[in-house]
């Protein structure tokens, strides 16, 4: 299978055979180490990849390697009356039989996983996922504890793409929010045109963003 996937046509048949994808995660809980560690390899090279010769891809934004990989690990978690993400976390907790090297390409698997969703509703369904499973107490385990730098620098990774993105959302839900009630209070409580409304929303908004800029300086 490693030999298969450095071909365009073996990744792509990879991609359309989701009970391999399946089966390659399942391989995460084998108690023979090299297994586990042959298919986490595995696993990197497969959500790093870029399918932009399909076709299919070019239609559908969501058939990226990471999104398949996500499907995979649902799939199979419903199947098997578990936790998604439970596999991959359970290499991470103090009670594995792992080396801190194998911890540190667990990491890797899923900061890569995460950095190529192309679609943000699956990095958050993943990052929630994986926080219910105890990255949580995971991330401070290691960071108080383990001296591997190269994993630390993984859970930082970790931790900072999740502040970010989650941040963000903060702010544009806020921004939204503000900018829905301005638009309810206008149209409901004054009636008067459309146009007048659109007009009075976008200045409220102008006087706001001024008001931002003179706060900051």
């Amino acid at each position: 299978l490693g030999e298969i996937v450095v071909y365009v046509d073996g990744m792509n048949g990879l991609m359309n055979c989701p009970e391999m994808v399946q089966w390659l995660y399942s391989l995460l809980s084998n108690e023979n180490r090299v297994v586990t560690k042959a298919a986490i390899d595995l696993l990197v090279i497969f959500v790093s990849y870029q399918d932009l010769t399909s076709s299919q891809s070019s239609l559908n934004g969501f058939r990226s390697c990471a999104f398949l990989f996500k499907q995979a690990i649902e799939d199979y978690s419903a199947k098997n009356d578990q936790k998604p993400w439970v596999l991959i976390l359970d290499l991470l907790r103090p009670s594995a039989k792992v080396d801190s090297e194998m911890q540190t390409e667990v990491m890797t698997l899923i900061n890569k996983t995460l950095v190529n969703f192309a679609d943000m509703d699956s990095y958050y369904d993943a990052v929630d996922a994986i926080e219910e499973v105890g990255m949580d107490s995971i991330i401070k385990h290691h960071t108080n504890k383990d001296r591997n730098k190269d994993l630390i620098r993984e859970l930082k990774a970790y931790e900072n793409s999740v502040r970010e993105e989650y941040d963000t959302v903060y702010i544009d839900a806020e921004d939204g929010y503000a900018f829905t009630c301005i638009t309810e209070f206008v149209t409901h409580y004054i009636c008067i045109d459309t146009y007048i409304c659109v007009y009075m929303c976008v200045y409220v908004m102008y006087v706001r963003i001024l008001l931002c800029t003179f706060n900051s300086l």
